[in-house]
């Protein structure tokens, strides 16, 4: 979008064309690759794990996932189909794990969600019955210990586990899914263990795939046993290398691919070919932050009646670099982590 496309557009229509304006690039094509072929054939996996920094894109990724795969399921014309389809046809769903209050993540929380986003409100509680004695109904008895912790009620589990079939539920994706996986206190160990039960149990009986979408916690997801890790498929979404070539002409092309998306005169050829290492540093390689930093140097110039993109504003709205630092921190302890490939199969060659 140069200025000549935008210049019969408002300011605030400006701001609001280069906030949707989306951009396709290399580590985003592979991870959404990935997860959308383990969606057309999980081949025995129960669960994706999709892991990387914050600010990598993420959130974007989940749109174009959900995007391609409500596109490959599209609900056909009423004249093909053998019967009728559910009132709301919904293959994917996408939820948002809140940080739990307690020490486990609230299960109802997720069946009610679950079944809002399939516009079941409301369900029909099923009658407990002791079929060796008389007609009487049963009390449910009340929940206790873990059960009661995440708040796992049987009548909302079994609701959900019902409706997703009627409504053609094939994926559920779980942003911000390492709130799952620890409680408000920190701790994991048993708790872990027992989620990630919870999922593969929940996964296997409805043949819904969950992904989990988050952060390098999400790592520890399958190497609690070889039982749970068979079932869980890592995708890692990286960003981009500084000490990697291709990692960063791939990061100028995505750079120069949103800077001619700027509604302002904007250079490109010189801001990328002279500080493309600034752009970097400003966003220690993830492209969903480079986004948010130009969209507040847009923003502001756009307010002040700038009519191009300065170098000033840029850095007038760079991240402090305490904050970048410490990304970058997190980024490198997650990837140190899964840089141990070659010694763990030197490790498995010993055992076997």
């Amino acid at each position: 979008m140069n200025t000549r496309e935008s210049s019969h557009l408002s300011n605030e229509e400006k701001k609001a064309r280069f906030r949707q304006t989306t951009i396709t690039h290399r580590r985003l094509q592979q991870t959404h690759h990935k997860i959308v072929q383990a969606v057309r054939e999980p081949a025995g996996f129960t669960s994706v794990l999709a892991y990387g920094p914050t600010g990598v894109g993420k959130s974007k990724m989940i749109e174009t996932v959900v995007r391609q795969i409500n596109e490959e399921r599209r609900v056909p014309s009423p004249s093909t189909l053998l019967r009728p389809l559910p009132p709301m046809h919904t293959p994917v769903l996408v939820v948002e794990a809140d940080p739990p209050d307690g020490a486990v993540f609230n299960r109802g929380y997720y069946y009610r969600t679950v079944l809002t986003l399939m516009g079941e409100p409301t369900y029909q509680p099923h009658l407990h019955m002791d079929i060796h004695g008389n007609a009487e109904p049963v009390k449910r008895r009340p929940l206790r210990g873990k059960a009661a912790e995440s708040n796992d009620l049987p009548e909302l589990k079994a609701a959900t586990k019902e409706a997703m079939p009627r409504h053609g539920v094939v994926v559920v994706m779980i942003d911000e899914a390492h709130h799952i996986l620890y409680g408000g206190n920190g701790t994991g160990g048993s708790t872990l263990q027992e989620q990630l039960e919870w999922l593969k149990s929940l996964s296997s009986t409805t043949q819904v795939l969950h992904i989990l979408v988050g952060t390098y916690d999400l790592l520890n997801f399958g190497q609690l046993n070889g039982q749970i890790g068979r079932r869980c498929l890592p995708v890692h979404f990286s960003r981009y290398l500084l000490q990697r070539e291709a990692d960063c002409l791939e990061f100028q092309s995505a750079l120069v691919s949103l800077l001619e998306q700027v509604p302002l005169r904007c250079d490109v050829e010189t801001l990328v070919g002279s500080y493309w290492v600034y752009f970097y540093e400003g966003c220690i390689g993830c492209i969903g932050v480079l986004k948010d930093w130009l969209m507040r140097a847009v923003s502001a110039a756009l307010d002040a009646d700038q009519n191009r993109l300065s170098l000033d504003c840029l850095q007038d709205h760079i991240l402090p670099t305490d904050i970048l630092r410490q990304m970058a921190l997190d980024a490198s302890e997650g990837e140190q982590k899964l840089e141990h490939t070659e010694s763990n199969r030197e490790h498995l060659w010993r055992i076997l």
